[in-house]
C-alpha cells in the first residue's frame, strides 16, 4: 500500500486538527515517487488526496506525471481590507517601500539530518515564528493574522510547508550534481514590497552559504552573477516547474500584498504609534591629545526613521559618524552619533534630533548644556544648566547591546565654562 493509499484509509483530515500525520512528514518517508502518479491528481479524490500530496515529496515528482497542489491557491478567498486614509498616510510618510518577508534557513548536516528555522517580518518587526515540525505559524502579535480567517491561514500554512519541505528534498537529491558539500546552509527570502502609488513587487531569493544563488522574477529563475555553474544548474532545474512557477508568481505578487495590507490595517494601533526620543550627550575615549569624541545618544523613539546631526549654528559638521540603529526590548530604537573635534572647537556645538513624534519641533542639545531644548525652525532659545540629564526610568536587560535608559545620568563635563 502506498503512502497515499494508507492516508485515504485514515479518518478525514479535518479530524487531525489541520495537521498531516507525523509519519508522513518524517524525513525518513520511503519511496518518494510512490506518492506521485497520474491517478493521484485525477478524479474527485477530495481532501484526502490533497492532504496526502501536501507532504514533503511532491516536488520530486516527474512533471510529466503530476503537478504540485498549487491549484489550492485559487480556492483561497483572501479579503482585501478597507483601509483608512491614515494607513496610506502612515506608509507614504516613511518614504520607503513597506515589505513583508518570509525567511527560511535550512542547515544540511548530512543526508538524513537537517534543521530548519523560519520567521516572517513586516519591515523590521517580526510578526510570525514557525513551528518546523508541524508547519504551523506562530503569531507574535495580536494582529499577526491580519484580516484573514483561521481556515484561510491553515490552507496557506499547508501550501508553504509543502513548498519548504519539497525544496529541502530537491537540494538533498542534488547534492552531488550541484557540488554541495555537507554541512551547508540554504537561505530563502520571499515576500513582497508595497510601493504606494506603484505596483507591488514580489520577490523570492535563494542563498548558499550566505552568498546569493538565485532569484525569481515574473515566472523565471535567474542565476546570481557570482553563483557560477552551481547557480546555473539550480535555475535550470527550477525553471522546469512551469506550473509551480506561475503559482509562486501569483502567491508573492498578488496574495502577499493583500496579506501585507491586512497586517497594516489590523496592526495600525501599534504601527502608527509615536514615541518621543530621549537624548543626552557624553564623551567617548579620547581620540588623541587636545581632542574630544562627542557622542549624541538618542533613545526610546518609534518609529525607526530619525535624523541626528552634529551642528555649529546652522552648519552641519563634517566627519559625523552615525552608528547602527539598534532595537530596545520594548520595540523602540536607540542611536548614537559621534564627532571627533579639537577641544577648543567644542564650544558652540549642538546635536539636533529630528523625529516624527516631535511634530516639527527639533530637539536640540548644546555641548556643555545638558537639558535638551525643543524648538521650531523660527525659534532658538539660549539656555544654561548644570551637567545633568534627567530621563525616564526604564531599565533594560543587562544583556542588551543598547545602553539602558537611566535616571540622573551625568555626562563627563569638560571643565570649560558654560556659555
Amino acid at each position: 500500500m502506498s503512502i497515499c493509499d494508507h492516508l485515504r484509509s485514515e479518518s478525514p483530515p479535518n479530524t487531525w486538527g489541520g495537521k498531516v500525520p507525523a509519519f508522513f512528514l518524517s524525513e525518513s518517508t520511503p519511496n518518494p515517487r510512490a506518492v506521485c502518479s497520474s491517478e493521484g491528481w485525477e478524479g474527485n479524490l477530495g481532501l484526502w488526496s490533497t492532504t496526502c500530496l501536501l507532504g514533503q515529496l511532491w516536488l520530486l515528482c516527474d512533471l510529466d506525471f503530476c503537478s504540485p497542489p498549487w491549484h489550492l491557491l485559487h480556492s483561497l478567498s483572501f479579503p482585501v481590507p478597507s483601509l483608512s486614509k491614515s494607513i496610506f498616510t502612515f506608509a507614504t510618510a516613511v518614504q520607503e517601500p513597506i515589505s513583508f518577508q518570509i525567511t527560511l534557513t535550512v542547515s544540511f548536516y548530512n543526508r538524513s539530518w537537517t534543521q530548519s528555522l523560519g520567521s516572517a517580518w513586516l519591515d523590521e518587526i517580526q510578526t510570525h515564528g514557525w513551528d518546523n515540525k508541524t508547519g504551523a505559524f506562530i503569531f507574535l502579535w495580536p494582529w499577526s493574522k491580519g484580516n484573514w480567517s483561521n481556515a484561510e491561514l491553515i490552507k496557506l500554512e499547508k501550501l508553504l510547508y509543502a513548498y519548504f519541505i519539497g525544496l529541502r528534498q530537491v537540494f538533498q537529491d542534488h547534492v552531488r550534481h550541484w557540488h554541495l558539500e555537507y554541512p551547508f546552509q540554504i537561505q530563502l527570502a520571499e515576500g513582497c514590497e508595497l510601493h504606494f502609488g506603484e505596483a507591488s513587487v514580489g520577490f523570492v531569493k535563494f542563498a548558499y552559504q550566505g552568498a546569493d544563488l538565485t532569484s525569481f522574477q515574473n515566472t523565471t529563475w535567474w542565476p546570481s552573477p557570482k553563483g557560477g555553474s552551481r547557480a546555473q544548474e539550480v535555475c535550470k532545474r527550477f525553471n522546469q516547474y512551469h506550473v509551480l512557477n506561475e503559482e509562486i508568481h501569483t502567491l508573492f505578487s498578488d496574495t502577499c500584498p493583500k496579506f501585507l495590507l491586512g497586517l497594516l490595517d489590523a496592526g495600525k494601533a501599534d504601527l502608527q504609534r509615536q514615541v518621543r526620543p530621549e537624548a543626552w550627550l557624553s564623551t567617548g575615549p579620547s581620540p588623541g591629545p587636545g581632542r574630544l569624541l562627542l557622542i549624541c545618544h538618542v533613545s526610546g523613539f518609534y518609529p525607526k526613521p530619525v535624523l541626528v546631526m552634529w551642528m555649529h549654528g546652522e552648519q552641519e559638521q563634517q566627519g559625523t559618524q552615525q552608528g547602527e540603529v539598534l532595537p530596545h526590548a520594548d520595540g523602540t530604537w536607540y542611536l548614537q552619533v559621534s564627532l571627533d573635534v579639537k577641544t577648543r572647537e567644542a564650544a558652540g556645538l549642538l546635536c539636533r534630533v529630528r523625529h516624527s513624534s516631535l511634530r516639527g519641533q527639533d530637539m536640540v542639545l548644546y555641548w556643555g548644556i545638558s537639558l535638551p531644548v525643543r524648538l521650531s525652525s523660527a525659534l532658538l532659545l539660549p539656555v544654561s544648566f548644570p551637567c545633568a540629564v534627567h530621563t525616564s526610568n526604564l531599565l533594560q536587560n543587562d544583556s542588551s547591546p543598547v545602553p539602558p535608559r537611566k535616571t540622573q545620568w551625568r555626562h563627563q563635563c569638560t571643565g570649560f565654562s558654560l556659555e
